[in-house]
């Protein structure tokens, strides 16, 4: 909640990794945007780090919102290539899921995400209708580690949906669940190699999941084959949880990803 993390990646990126980045943040709070700015001025990054106030939905196109960051000096730059790292830490809800699309549509070589506050799909699940919707073996969780251990202390395969979500903190935690199963899969769909993990111990927070993908080489058979299963991945979950989707399937509509 203090916009510093741009402010540690462009410090570490030059006095660490000797590799000094551009870092283009973003924030809606005015405050904070301000905060930020003073102390970029103070720690000398005010060149590396510009910060963006906007919703994380509202942003343009990565070449747009680079050229205005970081405009070229003598005026005639070629246009950057993808960005190397797209980072959102606990932005809430669906906000993860623009955060998400738009790393994606700027083809992010890599995207690291620590979503937070995973409230659409429980919302879209309280309105299904009140019949028994069985959980099908759900194979995005199964086949990350993280995601299935987590899963698997709250409910087995073969529960039915409606006992899974008769407790509405039962239901919370599900859809926290399964919304990032979700976002695997469609990542997968996307082109990206998707891993989950715990960033931090959960005394520190409970929000300590974190997805990274890593852009995968596009066009070849290989890249298209996983990309297919991602989507028959994700069709299948939300088919076996109800048929409640995510924001960010709709988002990624427009990389030409079609349910």
């Amino acid at each position: 909640g203090q916009s510093q993390l741009s402010l540690l990646l462009a410090h570490a990126a030059a006095h660490r990794w000797g590799r000094p980045a551009q870092v283009l943040a973003v924030d809606r709070d005015v405050t904070r945007v301000q905060r930020a700015e003073r102390r970029a001025h103070a720690l000398g990054l005010s060149h590396a780090v510009v910060q963006r106030r906007s919703e994380i939905g509202q942003l343009g196109r990565w070449e747009d919102e680079h050229a205005a960051a970081f405009p070229p000096r003598d005026g005639a730059a070629a246009p950057p290539g993808p960005p190397h790292l797209a980072v959102a830490l606990h932005a809430c809800d669906t906000a993860s899921d623009d955060a998400l699309a738009q790393a994606v549509r700027a083809r992010s070589l890599l995207i690291a995400c620590a979503p937070c506050c995973h409230a659409q799909l429980a919302r879209r699940w309280s309105e299904l209708p009140d019949r028994l919707v069985q959980l099908h073996p759900l194979r995005t969780i199964h086949t990350v580690p993280h995601l299935r251990s987590e899963t698997a202390a709250h409910v087995a395969d073969a529960l039915p949906l409606s006992h899974a979500l008769a407790e509405a903190s039962a239901t919370c935690r599900q859809a926290a669940h399964v919304t990032d199963a979700m976002r695997v899969a469609l990542l997968r769909a996307a082109g990206y190699r998707v891993a989950a993990s715990e960033f931090v111990a959960p005394e520190h927070t409970p929000k300590n999941r974190l997805l990274l993908a890593g852009r995968l080489r596009a066009g070849v058979p290989a890249t298209r084959a996983a990309q297919e299963e991602g989507l028959a991945e994700y069709v299948a979950l939300k088919s076996a949880t109800g048929g409640a989707g995510i924001a960010l399937e709709g988002l990624l509509g427009s990389v030409g990803i079609r349910t």
